[in-house]
């Protein structure tokens, strides 16, 4: 079944999260790069683009299989904002492949949306990225809701284990996060991904009985 964020070209968010979103981007211009993990027809990226009037780089890391020709989507929906597709890097592979080659390049960022899988696993994968966030920047998570308990557990384990975190603000289910100070010298503080694995699929059956009692879901 075709996205609908395919033929309306959309954000997947909803206006009270994309009015946080642009809140959080239009008041704390930062000059690093922004990274947007997971951008479905590239809606949210063009708010965000819009947002920061101080255009910074944008980094965008997706596979593009969420529907075909998810690229070029993308590219149409940034041309037709009148956006320079010149300011934006794609990076077309797995997040965490991406985080690999990103620590090996020591790079940074000063802004980081994480909205890619919801899966647990993936999700306490995405937020190693948190790592390679400059202080003061900002962290935003899609998706916190105890009606998606995979992105929900994974986030409040984050903050519960990483105090050099402050929470901002909730608009929705998007979570914004500021970076009050660095992490250790090994990064957060995160489940190993052989435990989240384990749990992983606690999270995943959760949630099929959930859809099949009818039960609202957010993803």
């Amino acid at each position: 079944m075709e996205r609908p964020c395919a033929k309306l070209l959309t954000s997947e968010m909803t206006q009270p999260e994309l009015d946080g979103l642009r809140d959080a981007l239009s008041t704390r211009q930062r000059p690093g790069q922004h990274l947007e993990i997971g951008t479905a027809a590239g809606g949210t990226l063009c708010e965000m683009m819009r947002a920061a009037t101080h255009r910074p780089r944008f980094v965008v890391i997706d596979t593009m299989t969420y529907f075909a020709n998810q690229r070029e989507t993308v590219e149409k929906n940034l041309r037709s904002h009148g956006l320079p597709l010149d300011q934006v890097e794609f990076r077309v592979m797995r997040s965490w492949d991406a985080f690999r080659d990103a620590i090996r390049a020591r790079e940074a960022f000063d802004f980081i949306l994480i909205d890619g899988t919801h899966k647990f696993r993936y999700v306490m994968q995405d937020l190693h990225w948190a790592g390679l966030l400059n202080p003061n920047g900002i962290l935003a998570l899609h998706h916190y809701t105890p009606r998606l308990r995979s992105v929900k557990w994974a986030a409040d384990y984050f903050l519960a284990n990483n105090r050099n975190y402050h929470r901002v603000a909730l608009a929705g289910s998007l979570l914004i996060l500021e970076k009050t100070a660095p992490d250790g010298p090994r990064g957060p503080n995160l489940l190993p991904d052989p435990v989240a694995s384990l749990m992983h699929p606690l999270f995943q059956f959760e949630n099929s009985v959930r859809k099949r009692l009818g039960m609202e879901t957010s993803a």
